[in-house]
């Protein structure tokens, strides 16, 4: 990926490069690179931003916001999180919505903030179950567990969970 990178930036092919540099964010992300990650993402936010590519730039957002989290600032997630709602909803793509308000669920159950966290957990559980995509109906079944949980409704959180196990691993 580096390679194909440097070589689509030193060639000339400018959508090749933001290309391999989107890739190659998500990759350096996973190594811990962070830094290195959110500049290579935006460059890909810079090149959907000039071409108007609205869909391109939400999930750009989104997977800065993925970044941001992974470095515990959560400021920084929710801010890029909300863009990606924003132009998601823009755009008419409530999987998209669906999947900034998991993330943004996430983030606001890792700063205390379970209320907001649990509205949002739910407004992805209706459009993921709308879909059947139980794989993200599992996650966010098990984010509202951890919710019940942290607020001490231990028994709510085993129904929760429950239930997301009682999908008979589907998904």
């Amino acid at each position: 990926l580096s390679q194909a990178y440097r070589a689509s930036g030193l060639s000339g092919l400018a959508d090749q490069k933001v290309m391999a540099a989107g890739t190659l964010s998500s990759v350096i992300g996973l190594l811990g690179d962070d830094p290195q990650a959110l500049n290579l993402n935006q460059e890909l936010i810079d090149w959907a931003t000039a071409r108007n590519a609205t869909l391109s730039l939400s999930i750009s957002k989104f997977l800065r916001g993925k970044t941001y989290a992974s470095m515990g600032n959560f400021a920084a997630a929710e801010g890029a999180f909300d863009d990606a709602r924003k132009l998601s909803m823009l755009i008419d793509d409530p999987l998209g919505v669906a999947f900034a308000d998991l993330s943004q669920c996430d983030a606001r159950i890792a700063t205390g903030r379970f209320d907001t966290a649990r509205t949002l957990c739910a407004n992805a559980v209706r459009v993921f179950t709308a879909t059947d995509a139980k794989d993200v109906i599992k996650e966010a079944r098990a984010l509202l567990g951890r919710i019940e949980l942290e607020q001490g409704h231990a028994e709510q959180a085993l129904a929760l969970l429950n239930a997301a196990l009682d999908m008979s691993g589907a998904g």
